[in-house]
């Protein structure tokens, strides 16, 4: 039988309570194991949807080598390259960076925001700030660059 002295959940069991005990001691009323244990959970589910987020842009990296699937097949025929899409939904943008990040933001919704011009300017009038906004057009990409500052007091 293998003996699970080593595993990581026991020494992350063993260390929380020591240094639980380790401050509880030092508190001179004792730490309430209910605000404890809501920090406990709090945190882990702060730490778990931040792990989901990095774990969804790594996946997304897959729209690289999809890319280069599709547009081989699409060479030979439309019809494996159509499937190759629907089996995998992948951004199909020439930036292979630009490409990651569409992909990103289709498999995870709940983090993008898409708001019009006359949605946002209210909210930089309310604040008394002006956006100064510059797009270059490169032969490779295009890049944009805003400057946001307080408007000058009259």
């Amino acid at each position: 039988m293998k003996r699970c002295d080593n595993s990581p959940l026991w020494v992350l069991v063993c260390t929380s309570a020591i240094i639980y005990f380790c401050f509880a001691a030092a508190v001179p009323s004792g730490l309430p194991a209910g605000v404890v244990l809501q920090g406990v959970v709090l945190g882990s589910l702060t730490g778990l949807s931040a792990c989901g987020l990095v774990l969804v842009y790594r996946a997304c990296r897959i729209a690289n080598p999809m890319y280069e699937l599709r547009t081989r097949l699409g060479r030979r025929s439309a019809l494996l390259a159509m499937l190759a899409g629907g089996a995998l939904p992948t951004s199909m943008h020439d930036h292979p960076e630009w490409r990651v990040l569409d992909t990103f933001d289709w498999y995870s919704p709940r983090y993008q925001w898409k708001h019009t011009y006359e949605e946002v300017f209210p909210w930089f009038e309310a604040q008394g700030l002006v956006a100064h906004v510059t797009v270059t057009d490169e032969s490779d990409y295009a890049a944009s660059f805003v400057v946001v500052e307080k408007k000058a007091v009259s």
